[in-house]
């Protein structure tokens, strides 16, 4: 309920955003014990610095302590060789759409800026020490068609839900809860 209240009041108007910020509110959140504890950032933006306090060592002993590990989609290159990619886990593990709702990975991933930001910086490198997954936002939002746009969005969260069916231990977790997520944040709005 408190994730479809917050998510319900989300705006995009620009001005600030800082990603710390969103991630230490997340932090305060009360988990239950047997609770998987996973937190996912997806932004398009580097951090802008509303709290100059929230450093990336505090937010990481916070994610440490709490035992959470941090997934984050951001504007960034991500490739399988040559290949563009998805997604990559820690192990430097690519993950390319194929088929819709599909994906093959390869061990050659790599990750690089995109658009001379500081997402990776930011957020990648937080994600990475919690052994995280970290998408690319564009390879999504820049999807041609809304067919493809759900295919990529697809693709996205089996691969996103099975890290974190290896995060957590969990079998099966909410795959399409993910994709109807994604792929409804993923088009312009009229």
């Amino acid at each position: 309920a408190q994730y479809c209240t917050a998510v319900n009041g989300l705006v995009s108007t620009g001005g600030l955003e800082d990603g710390y910020s969103g991630i230490n509110v997340a932090l305060s959140y009360l988990w239950r014990s047997d609770a998987a504890k996973i937190i996912i950032l997806i932004t398009d933006e580097d951090r802008d610095k509303v709290d100059p306090a929230l450093t990336d060592a505090i937010i990481l002993n916070n994610l440490n302590t709490k035992g959470i590990t941090l997934n984050v989609v951001i504007t960034c290159d991500i490739y399988s060789g040559s290949t563009p990619a998805m997604a990559i886990d820690t192990n430097n593990t690519a993950y390319v759409a194929t088929t819709p709702g599909s994906f093959t990975t390869s061990s050659n991933g790599s990750i690089a800026s995109g658009g001379g930001g500081t997402s990776i910086q930011d957020y990648a490198s937080l994600a990475f020490a919690r052994n995280g997954l970290v998408g690319d936002f564009d390879s999504i939002k820049n999807a041609t068609t809304t067919t493809y746009s759900n295919a990529l969005a697809t693709s996205f969260s089996n691969a996103l839900a099975g890290q974190i069916a290896v995060q957590s231990n969990i079998p099966r977790p909410y795959r399409g809860v993910i994709a109807e997520v994604i792929a409804a944040n993923s088009l312009e709005q009229p």
